[in-house]
């Protein structure tokens, strides 16, 4: 989840999923969905939909727990009930979660901890989604978890480029001397080229060197470092992940009206459309009365 505010590409797809997910329009309808259905003009689901609790739109909680399910691979929503009827829900980070199986029932409950504070849950306490994970049938699998390399490899060379810059655009350099410098010279030297020559305000000084020191200059360049081509694979693999397409997110070059259209009408067929399909049906389990 920590993803979601480092790197640029996760928080674009994962932005643009959540988003789309919580701006559905949702409905109630008496019958089977395949079949026959009547539309409700009002359901006591839709009203809690619309003021989930008292600091939360249904937007925002549907994008939350949407963010949730795609970072972290599920979401949990405690429902806070009264005389048996939900009257709130409130989005928990996975990361607090703590299930607690059991042999007869499978599972028992939910323990939510936060530092030293733990509150014990009943499953009736929580709605838990989750995309299947092979190795854990309690808990979720994330995208992100599949290309954790690629994330933070990302994540790193930005890292690396900002402090690229910060040293003036130049590759690092040597002091170098014949002499033996005890610890003290050794901290002091290297505390007065810093002082004042690093950073963008200190760049291109003249340097006066003493006591036979002289400064060697690495060859790093970033064109040979090939960022440009590695961060493009990164993107890639990301948006790959997400089932994203570079138009999704606004980026038209080689993409005309045709490309355009079937990016849409993907997005919302195999990415919005289940996600949404997740969540109505957790709530229909769980909510809906």
């Amino acid at each position: 989840v920590g993803q979601y505010g480092r790197v640029g590409w996760v928080f674009a797809c994962a932005a643009l999923i959540s988003s789309r997910v919580g701006a559905a329009r949702w409905g109630a309808y008496r019958g089977s969905i395949e079949g026959d259905s009547e539309p409700l003009d009002d359901h006591p689901a839709l009203a809690l939909l619309r003021h989930p609790n008292p600091f939360m739109s249904r937007m925002a909680l549907i994008e939350t727990s949407t963010i949730y399910l795609d970072l972290a691979g599920e979401f949990f929503l405690n429902i806070v009930s009264v005389g048996g009827r939900p009257v709130e829900l409130w989005p928990i980070n996975p990361a607090n979660m703590r299930h607690v199986a059991d042999k007869g029932d499978w599972l028992r409950g939910w323990v939510h901890e936060v530092g030293r504070d733990r509150t014990p849950l009943d499953v009736s306490q929580v709605l838990h989604q989750r995309r299947p994970n092979p190795t854990d049938p309690y808990r979720g699998q994330s995208i992100i978890e599949s290309i954790n390399t690629d994330v933070v490899s990302d994540w790193n060379i930005s890292r690396w480029i900002a402090a690229f810059w910060r040293n003036s655009a130049q590759p690092g350099g040597t002091l170098a001397t014949d002499k033996t410098l005890t610890d003290v010279q050794h901290m002091r030297l290297k505390e007065e080229w810093e002082s004042s020559h690093r950073g963008v305000n200190a760049s291109h000084r003249v340097a006066i060197l003493e006591g036979g020191v002289e400064y060697k200059q690495n060859e790093v360049h970033l064109r040979n470092l090939q960022v440009e081509q590695i961060r493009d694979a990164n993107a890639r693999t990301i948006m790959a992940a997400f089932n994203v397409s570079p138009a999704n997110l606004g980026i038209v070059e080689n993409v005309n009206r045709a490309n355009a259209e079937a990016a849409a009408e993907s997005l919302a067929t195999n990415v919005i459309d289940p996600r949404l399909v997740r969540i109505r049906e957790s709530i229909n389990e769980q909510i809906v009365p």
